[in-house]
């Protein structure tokens, strides 16, 4: 089948969702809360965050 006028190639699907690295939070400009966080997320995986009430996730 021959090309569409305009189409666009576009890079293979990787199934990766989010990517982020070296992550840092600092709360009230004061409060290191992440230093140096790198984490990515594959289609079909499953994340959970822990922590006390109020802590802030």
């Amino acid at each position: 089948m021959p090309d569409s006028a305009g189409a666009v190639e576009t890079a293979p699907a990787t199934g990766v969702l989010l990517d982020v690295n070296n992550v840092e939070v600092i709360y009230d400009e004061v409060i290191l809360v992440l230093r140096g966080l790198s984490l990515q997320v594959k289609r079909g995986d499953l994340i959970a965050l822990l922590g006390a009430n109020g802590a802030g996730k």
